[in-house]
C-alpha cells in the first residue's frame, strides 16, 4: 500500500511528457524521483492519503477481495514457451515473491499439472537479505539454457541482471551480472549481450533511462565494452532488442523520444539502419516479419493508411525499398484492435510467420 501510495503522489507530481521544463517552474525538484526533498514529501502526502484511505468502510473488503483473487490457486497460469517446456511466474499466499517454473505441455493440460521450481523467489529473498520482485528472464535460443534474470529490490524500475542456469537451476558463477539500473539487455550470442544501463556520469536521459547502449563480451569489464548506440539526453532513452530464430538473428535498436514517439534501427553490416517509419507508429519485428501499427495517417506508397491499422511487410524487402505493405487490420467505425497482454510490442507471442491472432474491441 505504502508504495502504491508513492506511485500514485509521484505519478501525479512529476511531468509525464519529457517537454523543457519551465526554468522557473517551481515543483522542478520533483523530477529528481529519489531526491531526498522528494522523497520526504511523497511521506508527507502518504500520511495523509493512508489512513484517509484505509478508514473508508470499502478499504478492508476490497482489499481482502482482490487479495483472494490475485493469490488464488484457481486462476489460469500464464505460459511462455521455451524449447520442450512452459514457464510461468507464479505467487500466492505461500509463495508471496514467487515461483518462477516449468512444465511440459501434457501436464499443463492436465487439471493439476505437475510444476518444476526453477527459482524461489522466496528463498532468494532470505538467503541474501533483500526483497526480489521478478521482473523477468530472456533465455538464449534455441537451447533455453541461458537466461538473463531481471531482479528488483521491491518492485521498482531499476533492476539487478544476472546469469542463470535453467539445466543447473542456479546462477552462474563468473557469468554475466551487472549492478542495479534501469534499462535493457538482450542476447546476441552465447558470449556477447547488448546492455542498456547507467554507465556512470551523462549516460542516462532527463527522463532517467539509459542513453547508450553497449556491446558487452563475456568477461569484459563494462568499462572497457564499446557504446554501439546512443541517443540525445532529451530523448527518453534507449532499448536493444534482438530476434534469434531457425539459423538467423536481427540486431535492433530502439531510440525512444517520447512516450508515444520512438525510432527503429536494424543492424545491417556494421551500422544501424534507421527504419523509414512515422515516429507516433508502434513498430516490431518476429519472424524476418516487420509489423507496424498506426496512430496517424501514412501513404508509405499507392495506398494511403489510417490510424489503428496494422500492417506487415518482408524486414529485408522494406530494407531494399519496397514499401507494398500487407494489411492485417482495418479499423471500423465501431472496432478497434485490441493490445494483448503484455503488450502488442511482443508479437512473437501472437503473430506466426504470416498471420496474427487479434482481439477486437466492439462498442
Amino acid at each position: 500500500m505504502k508504495r502504491l501510495l508513492a506511485a500514485l503522489a509521484m505519478t501525479a507530481s512529476a511531468p509525464f511528457a519529457f517537454a523543457q521544463a519551465p526554468v522557473d517552474d517551481p515543483y522542478l525538484w520533483l523530477e529528481d524521483v529519489t531526491g531526498d526533498k522528494a522523497m520526504a514529501w511523497v511521506k508527507e502526502q502518504n500520511a495523509k492519503s493512508q489512513p484517509a484511505i484505509e478508514s473508508d468502510p470499502a478499504f478492508k473488503p476490497l482489499l481482502a477481495a482482490y487479495t483472494a483473487i490475485t493469490t488464488s490457486r484457481d486462476r489460469i497460469p500464464g505460459v511462455a514457451k521455451m524449447g520442450a517446456h512452459y514457464y510461468n511466474f507464479w505467487q500466492d499466499a505461500k509463495n508471496p515473491r514467487g515461483l518462477w517454473r516449468r512444465t511440459t505441455l501434457e501436464e499443463y493440460r492436465k487439471a493439476e499439472p505437475k510444476w518444476e521450481t526453477v527459482l524461489d523467489l522466496d528463498r532468494l529473498s532470505a538467503a541474501e537479505g533483500e526483497k526480489w520482485a521478478w521482473k523477468g528472464g530472456q533465455c538464449l535460443y534455441p537451447a533455453y539454457e541461458r537466461c538473463l534474470v531481471s531482479l528488483s529490490r521491491g518492485g521498482g524500475d531499476a533492476v539487478e541482471i544476472r546469469e542463470f542456469d535453467t539445466v543447473k537451476k542456479a546462477f552462474v558463477d563468473g557469468g554475466f551480472r551487472l549492478p542495479e539500473s534501469k534499462g535493457g539487455v538482450a542476447w546476441i550470442d552465447g558470449n556477447t549481450i547488448y546492455a542498456a544501463r547507467d554507465f556512470g556520469a551523462g549516460t542516462m536521459s532527463r527522463s532517467g533511462y539509459p542513453r547508450q547502449v553497449k556491446r558487452l563480451a563475456r568477461g569484459q569489464a563494462i568499462a572497457a565494452a564499446p557504446v554501439v548506440f546512443e541517443v540525445s539526453a532529451e530523448d527518453m532513452g534507449a532499448w536493444p532488442s534482438v530476434e534469434h530464430e531457425k539459423g538467423y538473428r536481427i540486431e535492433s535498436m530502439t531510440r525512444a523520444i517520447s512516450t508515444r514517439n520512438s525510432e527503429s534501427f536494424v543492424r545491417v553490416g556494421d551500422s544501424y539502419t534507421k527504419l523509414d517509419l512515422p515516429s507516433s507508429s508502434e513498430k516490431s519485428i518476429s519472424a524476418r516479419k516487420l509489423y507496424v501499427r498506426l496512430r496517424e495517417d501514412w501513404e508509405p506508397a499507392s495506398i494511403a493508411f489510417k490510424p489503428g491499422t496494422l500492417l506487415t511487410i518482408d524486414l529485408e524487402a522494406f530494407l531494399g525499398g519496397d514499401r507494398e505493405f500487407e494489411v492485417l487490420f482495418t479499423p471500423g467505425p465501431r472496432t478497434a484492435l485490441a493490445t494483448p497482454s503484455g503488450g502488442w510490442e511482443s508479437p512473437r507471442t501472437w503473430c506466426s510467420s504470416r498471420w496474427c491472432c487479434s482481439t477486437c474491441w466492439t462498442t
